[in-house]
């Protein structure tokens, strides 16, 4: 019968003998884990022996006596002590045991560790011993993720390596490193340590990802090897050169871009297209031109400085153009004052953003020549964000808005400005950029100056030139209000993203020495966008921010946190928002703070409906107000259901400008989102419109509630806000966008900003020519899952449907009957053979007749096929075609589509190349739409004449 301990005693009084076998076996017992489990609190009291026999270096099981000391002391809860007695215990101390004393001993030794690693100290050999043991134990169960997890928060770089060499999958183990890099390290030195590694290891795998090696090179800001990997891949597969060059454009800012086409250049002389005047370049509507005389390295050229990608969204945007002018119409009825007849502007923008059609303008040129002052250059340069991208003769489309020699308007000719910086928004010319530059030096009044800045810095956008720097800094120091606030925010739009110190000096310094609030909430803005995504390199500068006095110096603060920590979710950043959005004394700074936690949250974007849940039933309107906007600019285009719900009460809120913020924000959220993905997308347009047609809404809800129109169906409903791009990178343009539109609540014209955060949500293929060939795709899912929205319909009363059906039925049968009459009549009276003939023709005119009433009376045919598209399990789409983001994933080429593969999945969406199967047989290509869209047929021009061809007798 085995004998059952009920003390320890006995055991710890061989501690006390002489013998050291007796010493080492009353270790060995205790060590025991049922002995020290049951009996630790015992144990505990004779510490002192077993620490005695640990100390004393001619003991043989000293190793041994730390371990037993490290358990007792871990059951005490003194793990320090306990990782110290464990890290004695050297060996013996077995990490691949799976009990709770070694996971929290191993935890305990990582932190220990990592904080060492991380403030540069030598860890202690016995801890980096054990470390080493672990990631061995890792690597031999295979479980590298673990391993590469842990391994790069040690900083220990040769762990990684060897983790990815020792990887069963090992192209996924490196997408796992670059996800980890992009989404999860929140430090840009040790993201940079990261992405180095990575480079180096995808030039070792026998095919190399050269999109992921460029895509590390944007980061490291390294446009050199960007261009040396480019210029190698141009003679291996320029296909795949290409389609790296539009994931480039996409990723990189354009000052990066542009010395990567000078490197290139610098190889393949031939002049480029992007440094043509905007007059002389190719027509950015007619991507379907051939371009085979073109060199591949001027294609690439092209491709990286963006006029390709332009062109071709800017076809997209014509070719699917389905918006609703009735919806305008209905908002422009319901206009009685200027606030509102601006946000009808403003909507009628971001419905046609990209599109060029300027229809519902022209229609209304009476109603368009109410706009005075202010809201003439709201209008004026609302036609740059219809035209964004249509940047072929833009001079000419905008001469009559640009400043002439004669008396005209200056808040029309600085519209105009600022419109040709719309157009050209992160992607200006050279030339375009000096027409900027000559136009502000020459401008006298103020009013166009501000437009000049506020275009030159769209234009100049991320280019860091320091002539333009310079030049709108000369603009700020004249210490004018109104130029003042658009300098400040053009000279952030051309520094973006550089953290050049001296700029921010030179921008703080000013806005502590200004008097003009406007002057200082630009510069506020301007600083911001300096440090965007610089993560833990802005720290000083915010700190210092945040504990001025002035309540303007602190919103730059604010500001420069969602700017440097933009889709990094970083916890310490969310902390200090969170803290200001609920002590700080300032209504304007709170709601900034709030605000804020949209950018610092939008790749986390499902855990921001429960951190702004207690904020948006503050006391603060706003600070409310915030909450909207945050879950707006976190949740854009995604149908969260959580924060519709949290955004539902605000837009009854007892405050005008809360309303007006759940209307805009609620519209971004449900931008791209269809009835069948969510239902809350009909009553919220019906909420829109009664708001808007309710005499006694207040004019500040009105505004909020039009803008939501606009937003809701963006770009002829083919846009969805995105801060991201496909790939998972922070998009700049589109956040820096944001930031600015945000800025409406001071300042009705930077609402255009919004425009920048529009994204295409399309599929554009194209061959190896860079054209659009005519292909089929299919969507594996009900046509009216992703369908468009129901355009809207005049009503019309039931009875005048019903006299005019009845007097047309009856006119088309009441004249045949006639004709029929007539024919006989005088068939018999002449008794000539033609007759039949001549009843023939005119039976046929007549049934002819009564067939088109008929088919016009008798819709039941075009019921059928909606019936029928209604329940069909899929559909086919034709390039170019749009794809919402849900879309994607039921996306393919059709099975007996075998010619052309894609050099991406199609799930990717975006501009996608096509490897062609059989290069030698003709294509069938798209023909290029005009801009503006197709014309009415009575305007379309005279036909083209007939071919050459030669008279043969």
């Amino acid at each position: 019968m085995a004998c059952v301990l009920t003390s320890a005693g006995g055991i710890i009084s061989l501690l006390d003998e002489k013998e050291a076998e007796l010493q080492i076996y009353a270790l060995q017992r205790l060590n025991d884990d049922n002995v020290i489990r049951q009996f630790w609190a015992e144990i505990a009291d004779s510490l002192e022996p077993i620490e005695i026999l640990y100390e004393d270096e001619s003991f043989a099981a000293r190793k041994l006596a730390a371990l037993v000391a490290s358990k007792v002391y871990f059951n005490l809860g003194s793990y320090k002590d306990s990782l110290n007695f464990a890290l004695a215990a050297d060996e013996m101390f077995d990490v691949t045991e799976r009990s709770e004393f070694v996971q929290v001993i191993i935890s305990a030794a990582i932190e220990t560790y990592k904080e060492q690693r991380k403030q540069g100290e030598i860890p202690e050999k016995r801890l980096e011993s054990m470390v080493n043991r672990m990631f061995t134990k890792c690597l031999d169960s295979k479980t590298i993720r673990q391993v590469i997890g842990i391994a790069i928060e040690c900083r220990r770089f040769d762990v990684v390596e060897t983790a990815i060499g020792q990887s069963p999958d090992t192209n996924a183990t490196l997408a796992y490193c670059m996800h980890v890099a992009k989404n999860l390290v929140t430090s840009r030195e040790l993201r940079k340590e990261i992405l180095r590694l990575l480079v180096a290891q995808y030039l070792k795998l026998a095919t190399p990802d050269y999109i992921a090696i460029c895509q590390c090179l944007v980061f490291l800001d390294d446009p050199s090897m960007v261009s040396d990997t480019l210029r190698n891949l141009l003679a291996k597969d320029a296909l795949m050169a290409y389609q790296i060059g539009f994931e480039l454009y996409q990723n990189a800012p354009q000052g990066f871009l542009n010395k990567v086409a000078e490197f290139l250049r610098g190889i393949a002389p031939a002049a480029a297209p992007a440094d043509a005047e905007p007059e002389a370049a190719e027509s950015d509507a007619s991507p379907a031109q051939p371009s085979a005389e073109k060199s591949s390295s001027d294609k690439l050229v092209e491709i990286l400085k963006g006029d390709k990608t332009t062109q071709l969204n800017l076809q997209f945007l014509i070719r699917n153009n389905k918006s609703d002018q009735l919806i305008l119409n209905h908002c422009k009825e319901s206009c009685r004052n200027t606030i509102c007849h601006t946000a009808t502007v403003i909507a009628n923008s971001f419905m046609h953003s990209g599109t060029t059609t300027d229809k519902f303008l022209r229609d209304n040129l009476e109603w368009l020549g109410r706009a005075t002052n202010w809201a003439k250059f709201t209008a004026t340069s609302s036609l740059g964000v219809i035209h964004k991208g249509h940047e072929h003769g833009a001079l000419d489309r905008m001469s009559t808005y640009l400043p002439k020699d004669t008396n005209s308007s200056p808040y029309q000719d600085g519209g105009g400005l600022y419109a040709l910086g719309l157009i050209h928004a992160n992607h200006g010319s050279d030339e375009m950029i000096k027409y900027l530059v000559g136009q502000l030096k020459d401008a006298k009044d103020n009013t166009v100056r501000h437009g000049a800045c506020l275009g030159l810095g769209l234009a100049a956008m991320g280019t860091e030139n320091r002539e333009v720097y310079e030049l709108l800094n000369s603009q700020l120091t004249q210490d004018d209000a109104v130029v003042g606030e658009s300098a400040g925010i053009a000279m952030g739009l051309v520094m973006m993203g550089t953290n050049h110190q001296e700029a921010i000096n030179e921008m703080c310094q000013y806005a502590a020495d200004t008097q003009h609030e406007k002057i200082i909430r630009g510069l506020a803005v301007g600083v911001a966008m300096v440090v965007f995504n610089r993560l833990e390199e802005a720290d000083s500068l915010i700190d210092n921010l945040m504990a001025d006095k002035d309540a303007a110096i602190r919103r730059c603060g604010i500001y420069c946190i969602a700017m440097a920590y933009a889709g990094s979710g970083l916890n310490e950043a969310l902390r200090k928002l969170l803290h200001v959005a609920v002590s700080d004394v300032s209504d304007d700074v709170r709601r900034a703070a709030v605000e804020s936690i949209g950018f610092v949250m939008f790749r986390n974007q499902d855990q921001v409906p429960s951190i702004v849940s207690l904020l948006s039933e503050s006391y603060n309107p706003s600070v409310r107000y915030g909450s909207a906007m945050a879950l707006g600019i976190a949740c854009a285009g995604t149908g969260n259901k959580e924060a519709l719900a949290l955004l539902e009460p605000l837009t009854d809120d007892s405050v005008a400008f809360v309303r007006q913020g759940a209307f805009v924000a609620e519209a971004m959220i449900l931008i791209q989102q269809t009835d069948v993905m969510q239902p809350k997308v009909t009553t919220f347009r019906e909420k829109l419109r009664k708001t808007i047609e309710d005499k006694h809404e207040d004019a500040i809800t009105k505004f909020g509630a039009i803008i939501g129109t606009g937003i809701i169906d963006a770009g002829g409903r083919n846009t969805v806000i995105g801060l991201s791009t496909r790939s998972g990178h922070v998009h700049a343009p589109s956040v820096v966008g944001m930031l600015v539109f945000l800025q409406f609540w001071f300042w009705y014209p930077l609402t255009h900003f919004l425009s920048l955060a529009f994204r295409p949500s399309s599929i554009i293929c194209l061959n190896k020519n860079l054209d659009m060939p005519k292909i089929d795709i299919r969507s594996d899912a009900k046509p009216s899952t992703f369908a468009y929205p129901d355009m809207l319909e005049e009503k019309k009363s039931k009875e005048k449907e019903k006299v005019e059906t009845a007097v047309l039925s009856t006119t088309a049968k009441q004249l045949a009957r006639q004709k029929n009459r007539k024919i006989k009549r005088e068939a018999s009276e002449m008794e000539v053979d033609a007759a039949p003939k001549n009843s023939t023709t005119s039976l046929a005119s007549a049934t002819s007749s009564i067939t088109d009433v008929k088919v016009k009376e008798e819709p039941m045919d075009v019921d059928e096929e909606k019936e029928a598209k209604k329940n069909a399990k899929f559909e086919t789409l034709q390039n170019p075609c749009r794809a919402l983001n849900q879309q994607l994933k039921v996306l393919s080429l059709p099975a007996d589509q075998t010619r052309y593969s894609p050099l991406k999945p199609l799930t990717a969406g975006g501009i996608i190349l096509l490897r062609d199967a059989k290069p030698e047989d003709p294509e069938d290509l798209l023909e290029a739409v005009i801009a503006g869209g197709p014309k009415p047929e009575a305007e379309d021009p005279e036909p083209e004449p007939p071919a050459p061809f030669e008279f043969t007798e």
